[in-house]
């Protein structure tokens, strides 16, 4: 059988001089952002979307374990650069998209993040009450 490559070729009709000179006409350059966007799909189906619930509960635990003094790249978790990473890729892998490209991260981190930053903030506030006489 021929090679993927090749049969790709031959469904999008490039020419032997073509793909030899490397010659390719401006078309093909929408035809590479179509593959650009179909690596992020995959990304998005085939990693983000079956792990979403560890996912965002291993950051969630990250950023609480941050937020608690503890140092980053020390015991279990990673660096912020890490969390960044992670949290940047629900953004920029929609990014392709003219309308709805935040949907994604709004979708599967935002609400989340948002729920136990309330609750994080809620606890500490409960701490500094009790720990507070009132004329302090």
């Amino acid at each position: 059988g021929a090679c993927l490559v090749c049969q790709i070729c031959q469904l999008w009709n490039f020419s032997d001089a073509e793909l030899t000179y490397g010659s390719l006409s401006v078309d093909s350059m929408e035809h590479m952002k179509e593959i650009g966007e179909l690596g992020l799909y995959i990304w998005k189906t085939q990693m983000i979307e079956p792990l979403t619930k560890d996912l965002v509960g291993l950051l969630l635990e990250g950023i609480r374990y941050d937020r608690k003094g503890g140092v980053t790249g020390g015991s279990h978790f990673q660096s912020d650069s890490t969390i960044y990473g992670v949290i940047h890729s629900f953004v920029s892998v929609e990014e392709y998209k003219k309308k709805g490209n935040l949907n994604l991260y709004e979708d599967i981190f935002e609400k989340p993040f948002l729920l136990a930053t309330g609750e994080y903030y809620r606890e500490e506030a409960a701490k500094l009450l009790q720990e507070a006489s009132i004329s302090q």
